[in-house]
Order: C-alpha cells, then sequence, then structure tokens
C-alpha cells in the first residue's frame, strides 16, 4: 500500500515497551490525540466536538483520530477499528475494517504513472484479507478469487455502514478546504463558477 501504509516506530522509554510490534491500525490523524492526552489533556477530541477556544481562537472540528497512549503503553487495545482510504483529491478510494480491505476505485498506473493515471470506479469492489494477502495480489493470483469474493460479501455490511457514518459527519462538520487537483478541467469549472457567481452578483 505505497503511500498509505508504512512502517512507524515509537520511543518513549519508561511508558512504551521496548521491542514489541503492534499490529492494529494507526494513523497519523491519531498523533494529534494521542500527544495531547500525553500532555494532559485527553479529552481534546470531545472539547473539539462541542466547539473550544485555544490560543484566542475558536474551534469546532471532527477530529478523526484516536488516543493511542493506552494501546502504546500495553494496557489496551486499539481503539482504531477502520481507515479510510482517501485519494489526493478526497475521495474514499478503499476502506478497512479490521483485517478486512474493500477497494471502491483502483488507480492501474505503474511507478510514477499513479499520478497522471486516474482512478478507476469499480462496478463491484475488491475484497482482501490482508493479513493473508498483504500485498493485494489475489485477484490476479488466486483461481477463484471471484468465488471467494462472492462468499466474502458479508465483509461489505460493516464497511458500508463505516463510510455512511464518516460521510454523515460532514453535515455537521464540513471540510474547511477543497482537496487541491492538477486536474484542468476542476481548475476550469471552479473558475467559470466563480465568473458566474461574480456574474449574478452584479
Amino acid at each position: 500500500e505505497g503511500a498509505y501504509r508504512v512502517p512507524a516506530f515509537v520511543r518513549w522509554p519508561g511508558h512504551f515497551p521496548e521491542g514489541e510490534t503492534l499490529n492494529g491500525i494507526v494513523s497519523h490523524e491519531d498523533w494529534l490525540p494521542t500527544f495531547a492526552a500525553i500532555a494532559g489533556d485527553s479529552g481534546i477530541k470531545q472539547q473539539l466536538l462541542e466547539g473550544v477556544d485555544l490560543n484566542g481562537r475558536h474551534y469546532r472540528n471532527y477530529i478523526d483520530g484516536y488516543d493511542l497512549t493506552d494501546y502504546l503503553e500495553g494496557k489496551g487495545d486499539d481503539p482504531r477499528k477502520f481507515f479510510l482510504y482517501p485519494d489526493d483529491e478526497g475521495e474514499i478510494v478503499a476502506a478497512r475494517y479490521g483485517q478486512w480491505k474493500v477497494v471502491f476505485a483502483e488507480n492501474r498506473g505503474q511507478g510514477f504513472g499513479v499520478w497522471r493515471e486516474p482512478f478507476i470506479r469499480l462496478r463491484m469492489p475488491l475484497i482482501f484479507n490482508l493479513r493473508r494477502d498483504p500485498f493485494e495480489l489475489a485477484q490476479h493470483n488466486a483461481t477463484v478469487y471471484d468465488n471467494w469474493i462472492l462468499d466474502h460479501a458479508f465483509v461489505m455490511g460493516p464497511i458500508s455502514d463505516i463510510v455512511a457514518g464518516f460521510l454523515g459527519t460532514f453535515k455537521d462538520y464540513p471540510p474547511s478546504q477543497v482537496p487541491g487537483s492538477w486536474d484542468i478541467v476542476g481548475m476550469q469549472e471552479r473558475l467559470l463558477n466563480q465568473i458566474q457567481t461574480g456574474m449574478a452578483a452584479r
């Protein structure tokens, strides 16, 4: 999972056990609530949901991260049970729930070509068991993948609920900005919308 799943090393002598490997789902977004909790504010996520003044500015944000302190200290399970994979334009192209990953759109470019090629929406998503197929090769290498995916369609239920729940947060917490894009068509559409809005205001 290039640019998505990478190894991470964490060190805090006297707090995090040495020499352990954890296989839970961890995201960069988890560091904000984790570091805040370590610094003494374990409720920052809830405060931001309700609205809080910090350093003279009011914030009301939905934080996707989880406090990993207990997990990293070996005192509890990983609080993060799922992860959503956005592409660089903010579209959800895949979702992970425990060991299961569902791919809704694929980029079929090779090497640096992934930045040129578009994501292709799949009519039927791909399903992977990342514990058994960490490189997601089953659809190419397994002769019975199509049968297997139909037998594992039950994975779609919880993942669909997770995606719907996440998208539902945009109602109360809309994105603060639109992701950037190198797509000239998108740039033209935004420019034309600005022109039309300006003309309508005259």
